[in-house]
């Protein structure tokens, strides 16, 4: 699906590669930054910086597009970025490892409250639990 949605120039921050980064050949990935919001889109996919240009355009114009529905906003410049920030900023698990055999580590989902001693499970990617009150939590 192609997203028609207008960002100004000014708004977007473009970073290429440096010059002369590699000899043996060419670096061609464009990161293209969102500037009132923070988000950004990464493409390394192409053989020319001008297409990835173009897909990183793309990408990020998706993102920003499914925030706008996701916020219920009709304008770009409506979408609330310091919300973004903060919750883009906010860490989801804490994890406490256990330095020998006698205390047991420990997992605390913060957004559920969750908490698992069951760490090497976790860490493993058993997090059915936390799925699981995460969703019964938004219902």
């Amino acid at each position: 699906m192609y997203v028609e949605l207008e960002i100004p120039q000014q708004d977007l921050e473009i970073i290429l590669p440096p010059r002369n980064l590699n000899c043996n050949g060419v670096e061609s990935w464009v990161r293209i930054v969102h500037i009132p919001t923070g988000i950004s889109a990464i493409s390394n996919q192409e053989r020319s910086l001008w297409q990835n240009r173009e897909r990183a355009l793309a990408v990020l114009t998706s993102k920003l597009f499914a925030i706008m529905q996701r916020q219920g906003v009709q304008q770009l410049a409506d979408i609330q970025g310091e919300i973004l920030k903060t919750v883009l900023n906010q860490p989801i698990r804490e994890y406490q490892l256990a330095s020998d055999s006698a205390n047991q580590g420990k997992v605390l989902d913060l957004r559920t409250g969750i908490e698992t001693t069951a760490v090497a499970e976790v860490l493993d990617g058993k997090i059915d639990s936390f799925i699981k009150a995460g969703v019964l939590l938004k219902n």
